[in-house]
């Protein structure tokens, strides 16, 4: 079991924004526990980072498609542990499973910042 560090792109802290308040606005929207459910799984990424089947592969990076409830695909790029570091997913987007092509827009470049969205939710 290796441990990793989980790092959250700016484009999956906002692709989670944006779906949060989209479930938000439903009618029997429960945006919290859909939180929930997303934050949990993602950090089951720090001891099974490979447990996320390879979905694509983009300037010889491997988008990783980790599966939510069959409600949501978070995409990551798992890179394993060397000598100068620890090993590091990093989260690239979250999008809903009923998108027809949940994959599109997904940037290879990673611009690195933390999830305000899920901070909130780390107590849960």
């Amino acid at each position: 079991m290796t441990e990793v560090t989980i790092r959250w792109t700016m484009q999956a802290t906002d692709s989670v924004a944006e779906l949060l308040s989209y479930i938000g606005a439903q009618p029997y929207g429960d945006s919290l526990a859909r939180a929930r459910e997303i934050y949990k799984s993602v950090w089951l990424l720090r001891d099974h980072p490979e447990i996320g089947p390879v979905s694509h592969i983009r300037y010889q990076k491997q988008y990783r498609k980790l599966v939510v409830e069959d409600r949501f695909h978070v995409y990551y790029i798992y890179y394993p542990p060397n000598d100068r570091r620890k090993g590091i997913v990093s989260i690239r987007a979250v999008r809903h499973a009923a998108l027809k092509n949940p994959f599109a827009g997904v940037r290879e470049t990673p611009r690195y910042g933390y999830s305000p969205t899920l901070r909130n939710y780390a107590h849960l």
